[in-house]
């Protein structure tokens, strides 16, 4: 028994012994966490531009030397988890000076002003040597739009808001039909016969640009008998089917480092396209509302006739006296062609509705555009709807992700015009036409026109050319942060997307039309 009961107390204080370990590391771990907690302080401040007060929104703030960070909301407020200690506070902004703030040990509020960068050379770019440098560094041209810059004026489409902003890059379009397309060029045309389009990064997703012709040449025969043909359609390059509002910045690689991180492909060039994000804080709305109408900005002009002039003229061409003295009066002897033609002043708006928000750990931004262009000639016009949605989460402190989503779809009409060879297209019809016959219908009709071989009013009533475009462009990304220092940054990422667009285009060119063929 006394072997039994000297046992049981040795396990008993066995026992004891192991209760009293775990109570003491369960009092190390609360004195850790307690200390860990100490170690960390809640900093907020605000962010303004200098000189004006403003405050500046998505400013990017992060404590230099570790990978702590966090964005301004639309008040220029943040607020932020720091460690203990002296710390450092960068402040940057696209198109601001960057600035380094101290934050003493025992600070818990701090404020910063940043200065218009007007030459935005701490701009952070994309080269082909590394993943980004400060402008300033930068050994290639690397030119840089911001949102803010594209959305200056209401443009038709993302092309046209480009014009004159990149050295070096010509915009030119290829009519002035609603929606009409037009040709971006990065230092000239590289190619006789091939492509010279740049090759178009959305959001890290390269992006179709491919040009689909419309067929109009079957109808105004502008090139005939040749594999080129298609050049004289005018078709619309697809870079026309992005919403400029949801733009944050475009950068353009026109170097030949270009083609170090994208391959042959980028040997025209790169558009680096960027869409707006979401930002902590409150959620913010931004609506914009455009209301206006188009018209002519020159017209070039037609003779004058006198009933005499007009008279010798039309009956050289076929028509008696009798129908050159109708026309006259019709039109007191002048039929301004060009306002007939093009003198339409439908109303046009645009509708522009966007959102953001959220916290330290998700981040949302998410827009909506309803756009409407009402064109001068008949049957022509440009509508517009698209719906963007871009999210971004924190993960872990190095972990983060991001999810896009943006459908567009449009509908244009852009008539006839530019080359032709069968006098179809109106400008080449007007200087045939003399200023005296009015080509306007008559009991439901339109007149025959003697003097060359169409209607231009009864071209531009009758043909429907519409063309329907759906498109969605969505995009996986992750990053991790493998090294963050105040002189090095390193971090892989992994980015996966697909672009996806439907085009459908009819041109309906009926037999009743003058030129047509009687087949």
């Amino acid at each position: 028994m006394t072997v039994s009961i000297r046992r049981t107390r040795r396990n008993l204080v066995r026992g004891g012994l192991v209760r009293r370990f775990t109570l003491a590391v369960s009092g190390m771990a609360l004195l850790i966490g307690a200390h860990a907690a100490s170690a960390q302080r809640r900093v907020t401040g605000t962010v303004t531009e200098t000189g004006t007060g403003q405050p500046i929104v998505s400013a990017t703030i992060t404590i230099i030397g570790t990978t702590i960070g966090t964005h301004t909301g639309e008040d220029g407020r943040f607020a932020v988890t720091v460690p203990s200690g002296v710390q450092t506070v960068r402040v940057r902004r696209i198109g601001y000076r960057q600035q380094d703030v101290p934050l003493a040990a025992d600070q818990t509020e701090m404020r910063a002003s940043l200065e218009r960068d007007v030459l935005q050379l701490e701009a952070q770019v994309i080269t082909g040597a590394v993943t980004s440098v400060a402008r300033a560094n930068a050994a290639n041209d690397v030119a840089l739009v911001t949102g803010e810059d594209l959305n200056r004026a209401p443009t038709p489409t993302l092309e046209n808001a480009l014009q004159a902003k990149i050295a070096g890059a010509t915009v030119t379009t290829n009519s002035g039909a609603p929606g009409g397309g037009a040709q971006f060029r990065i230092r000239g045309a590289s190619s006789i016969l091939g492509n010279s389009d740049p090759l178009i990064i959305v959001d890290g997703v390269i992006v179709s640009n491919q040009v689909i012709e419309p067929g109009t040449n079957a109808v105004l025969q502008a090139i005939r008998n040749t594999s080129e043909s298609s050049s004289q359609d005018n078709g619309t390059n697809r870079l026309a089917d992005l919403n400029p509002n949801d733009i944050e910045n475009i950068e353009i690689l026109k170097g030949a480092s270009a083609a170090s991180i994208y391959g042959s492909r980028a040997s025209n060039g790169v558009v680096i396209i960027t869409t707006r994000r979401g930002t902590s804080g409150s959620p913010t709305f931004s609506i914009t509302q455009r209301v206006g109408t188009f018209d002519l900005s020159n017209k070039l002009g037609e003779r004058h006739y006198t009933l005499a002039q007009a008279t010798a003229l039309g009956t050289a061409n076929g028509m008696t006296a009798a129908e050159v003295q109708a026309n006259y009066a019709q039109c007191n002897g002048f039929c301004d062609f060009e306002q007939e033609l093009y003198g339409r002043h439908d109303l046009a708006y645009e509708t522009s509705l966007s959102s953001r928000g959220g916290n330290n750990t998700v981040q949302y931004f998410t827009s909506g555009l309803v756009k409407h262009d009402g064109g001068l000639a008949p049957n022509s016009g440009y509508d517009k709807q698209s719906a963007l949605l871009n999210i971004n989460t924190n993960l872990t402190p190095k972990w983060t992700a991001a999810v896009k989503m943006n459908v567009i779809h449009s509908r244009a009409q852009r008539s006839l015009s530019n080359n032709d060879n069968v006098n179809v297209t109106p400008y080449f019809v007007i200087g045939f036409t003399p200023s005296f016959f009015d080509i306007r219908p008559r009991n439901g009709l339109y007149p025959i026109n003697p003097f060359t071989s169409s209607n231009p009013l009864q071209t531009l009533d009758l043909i429907k050319s519409p063309e329907d475009v759906w498109r969605q462009i969505s995009s996986v990304r992750t990053d991790y942060s493998l090294l963050n220092t105040d002189r090095q940054t390193l971090v892989a990422n992994v980015t996966a997307g697909i672009d996806h667009f439907d085009q459908t285009y009819n041109l309906n060119s009926p037999r009743t039309l003058q030129f047509e063929p009687n087949d």
